[in-house]
């Protein structure tokens, strides 16, 4: 409350209450006796949760019923008051509030290519404009929280953050520019073990070093590493699990026969790489017996594109509207990180008779 009114009665009672039974018909005293007051609810789906109201708590029904009833009191809107009710997908909202007249649905999208440079530069002035568009296109996809996060980590202890650094020198070896990128990546690699560091770092520490820009781009692949490295991570981890980030290993140069498959997919890989969108069909289906190569051909495609690689895992669960918010959920990263190649394996199961 950061304007305490005074004719607000019983607002003590409020501040200590948390069972949402107390809690809501306070609210509802609070904004019928007040004029432009808000109440911001944030994680509204734990309120009023969707579901079969059959199978709901008494608390979760009453929450539902408050908040539709909140939403066509006379009282509340002659007041000119508020009531935001803040959740990630509408699918785990209930239905009743949702879908209801006089409630407005307003989309808060993921960061676009600009607002994810803003972030980069907040979170690092030192960035140049360069960099900072560079890091626009590598971190699509993730929240600003996430983006900061990444490129200004928590601070570690002196102890085990000087310990990485010399780690971290070892692998690069000599150089005029390492105890530099060492420091840096030390604090950006944070939480990683000694192997998972030299994995991703080791692949370009004995190319040679011929001058300056060599370096600075060496310097420039080696963060890029550890973003991308953390963008996945992050990624799997909000979408619990259901997709998963595919480094295709093989081309078409290793799919024996097909020659026709391959003739056709390589024509809308090279479309997808020269940016004819309009020539690029919105999906392939592939069919055939178990164990002919589907998956294989497919990633092999991938490879062929240059986009990044996601495959869907199964998102279909038991529990009522479970299933329609984590295909909400996955949809909404997949849209946020820009063009990808999108692999479902195993369709049929995961989509049913759909």
């Amino acid at each position: 409350f950061p304007k305490r009114a005074a004719s607000v009665a019983g607002l003590v009672d409020l501040l200590l209450a948390t069972d949402k039974a107390r809690v809501l018909p306070a609210l509802e005293r609070l904004l019928v006796g007040s004029m432009r007051a808000a109440v911001i609810i944030e994680y509204a789906e734990a309120i009023a949760p969707a579901g079969d109201l059959t199978f709901q708590a008494d608390s979760d029904r009453a929450a539902v019923i408050t908040l539709h009833r909140w939403s066509s009191l006379p009282a509340i809107e002659k007041g000119d008051n508020l009531i935001i009710l803040i959740a990630e997908n509408l699918s785990e909202l209930a239905p009743k509030i949702v879908s209801n007249p006089k409630v407005a649905v307003v989309d808060i999208p993921m960061p676009d290519r600009e607002t994810r440079m803003a972030v980069a530069t907040l979170a690092d002035p030192k960035l140049s404009g360069k960099d900072a568009e560079r890091y626009a296109d590598i971190t699509a996809g993730l929240k600003s929280v996430q983006i900061a996060s990444i490129l200004t980590p928590p601070p570690a202890s002196e102890e085990e953050a000087a310990r990485r650094e010399m780690f971290i020198k070892g692998i690069l070896g000599p150089g005029p520019d390492v105890p530099e990128r060492a420091k840096r990546l030390a604090a950006m690699t944070a939480g990683m073990n000694p192997d998972e560091i030299r994995r991703l770092l080791a692949p370009t520490a004995s190319a040679p070093l011929s001058d300056a820009a060599a370096q600075a781009e060496r310097a420039r692949a080696d963060i890029d590493r550890v973003i991308a490295r953390r963008k996945r991570e992050i990624l799997e981890r909000e979408c619990f699990g259901l997709v998963e980030f595919v480094e295709p290993e093989h081309g078409f140069e290793v799919v024996g026969g097909m020659d026709e498959v391959k003739k056709d997919l390589t024509v809308v890989a090279d479309n997808i790489r020269n940016g004819r969108t309009s020539r690029v069909p919105m999906g392939i289906l592939f069919t055939g017996p178990m164990g002919t190569g589907k998956t294989f051909v497919a990633e092999a495609f991938a490879k062929e594109c240059g986009l990044t690689t996601i495959k869907l895992k199964n998102f279909r669960s038991k529990w009522v509207g479970a299933t329609e918010g984590n295909l909400e959920k996955v949809l909404t990263v997949i849209r946020a990180i820009g063009q990808v190649v999108l692999i479902i394996d195993e369709g049929d199961r995961a989509f049913g008779n759909t």
